[in-house]
């Protein structure tokens, strides 16, 4: 678009032409939620804390929005609807509903998807305890086949894994966190990488086992309790996890 203005006569040009590559982002979202656990462990935190260790069972549900940009050329209201294709591991989804067998390195599993008529949202959802990674392609064209393009983006059923139940994980390290600061230990003694603002790091899995088991000798002759509370922690955090 060119636009100029004529502050004397008052008048604004406009020149509008078309640029702009055809393209579509895919917009995700979902959850993989605990459907069972095996062998839960009940374990307890120097804090106090109840936690439970265990082989976490998963269910996988995920929702694609495709969004495209640089098409109906024609303009609205004369724009025909675009169409949106779906395809899950090289296999179309076809109707509103239904479910596929899609073939990965792990197996053949049974996909269950939906898609929404009107904004061409698919949604897709997993067997419990099924684990695999699959491409999942949106085709978008205009209403007469044409200008196609597509994205792809992965859906992987995370099916189980061994480890704390959600939200375990952050108490073991709260405790941690506590008794370090009572042996006046600084998170950049024992995070992963040492910085100069550790603290604003995601801390999950950024405590360095190594280090921690070295300062909880340093500091054993001085915070005899805070050596032991935090050696016990290092054992539940690294001697019964699988994650």
């Amino acid at each position: 678009m060119r636009s100029s203005f004529g502050y004397t006569q008052g008048t604004v040009d406009i020149a509008v032409s078309t640029g702009v590559d055809r393209g579509v982002d895919i917009h995700s979202h979902g959850s993989d939620d605990i459907i069972d656990v095996i062998n839960p462990q009940a374990l307890g935190t120097p804090c106090g804390d109840r936690i439970t260790y265990g082989t976490f069972i998963t269910q996988s549900q995920y929702f694609y929005q495709p969004v495209s940009y640089g098409f109906g050329g024609a303009g609205a209201p004369d724009a025909a609807p675009l169409i949106a294709r779906w395809t899950i591991a090289g296999i179309e989804a076809v109707g509103p509903s239904g479910s596929l067998d899609a073939p990965t390195p792990d197996g053949t599993f049974t996909i269950e998807y939906a898609i929404d008529p009107v904004t061409a949202e698919l949604s897709l959802s997993s067997g419990g305890g099924q684990k695999y990674r699959v491409d999942v392609t949106v085709t978008m064209t205009e209403a007469d086949g044409s200008g196609a393009t597509t994205a792809t983006v992965v859906f992987a059923a995370k099916g189980y894994y061994d480890g704390y139940a959600p939200g375990d994980l952050e108490k073991l390290e709260r405790c941690m966190f506590k008794y370090a600061k009572s042996a006046k230990l600084r998170l950049r003694d024992y995070l992963i990488p040492p910085g100069p603002d550790p603290s604003g790091l995601d801390l999950v899995d950024r405590i360095n086992q190594l280090r921690m088991q070295q300062l909880i000798g340093q500091v054993a002759a001085q915070h005899p309790g805070a050596a032991s509370a935090l050696a016990a922690l290092t054992a539940l955090r690294y001697g019964v996890r699988g994650r």
